[in-house]
């Protein structure tokens, strides 16, 4: 609340904020704090000793973007983000210190795209991107590092192509490459390290099989 000394009228000028603040001693410290404006802004925080600290923070404005922040101590730290505009994007943000960092990232805008971020320290690094429009297109992206480097990439779009790639440290260098077009053509592509470098080409002995016929 804002208040004007008017010297003419000697009235008092409200700008129509509002602020709640609560403390509970019983139970635990509590904070309760509410803003609103004449724009909509909001804002909403709170902390409970008893159980754990926990804020929740929110924002809500004429253009309805949303921001959520949530932190508990008990269980492990997390963090909760959210974002929601008027083109539908929207982005979560997870950390979980008891299990193992984790951290997921989503986007979901009027295309239809999105994506998917995911770490985990406690088994091993892994990475996870997902992304799909409206075209059908996917990409998976993994990296394991408890077993060894691998990397797995998948794409498929309405022709139907698909490609499959593979990386395996532990047991020798690795590389698998499938194609599956419209035509049924594949190619499959191989190079183990441990017994020597070999070459394997279904596509080429395919076309072989037929000329001879």
């Amino acid at each position: 609340m804002r208040i004007t000394d008017n010297k003419k009228t000697n009235q008092a000028e409200y700008t129509f904020n509002a602020a709640y603040f609560l403390i509970t001693v019983a139970t635990g410290n509590i904070a309760h704090f509410l803003i609103s404006v004449a724009t909509g802004n909001t804002a909403h925080f709170l902390t409970s000793v008893a159980t754990g600290n926990t804020a929740h923070f929110l924002i809500s404005v004429a253009t309805g973007s949303t921001a959520h922040f949530l932190i508990s101590v008990a269980t492990g730290s997390t963090v909760h983000f959210l974002t929601s505009a008027a083109t539908g994007s929207t982005v979560r943000f997870l950390t979980s210190a008891a299990t193992g960092s984790t951290v997921r990232f989503l986007t979901s805008a009027a295309t239809g795209s999105t994506a998917h971020f995911l770490i985990s320290a406690a088994t091993g690094s892994t990475v996870r991107f997902l992304i799909s429009a409206a075209t059908g297109s996917t990409v998976r992206f993994l990296t394991s590092a408890a077993t060894g480097s691998t990397v797995h990439f998948l794409t498929s779009a309405a022709t139907g192509s698909t490609a499959h790639f593979l990386i395996s440290v532990a047991t020798g260098n690795t590389a698998h490459f499938l194609t599956s077009a419209a035509t049924g053509n594949t190619a499959h592509f191989l190079i183990p390290a441990a017994t020597g470098s070999t070459v394997h080409d279904d596509y080429y002995l395919n076309v072989q099989r037929q000329k001879q016929h």
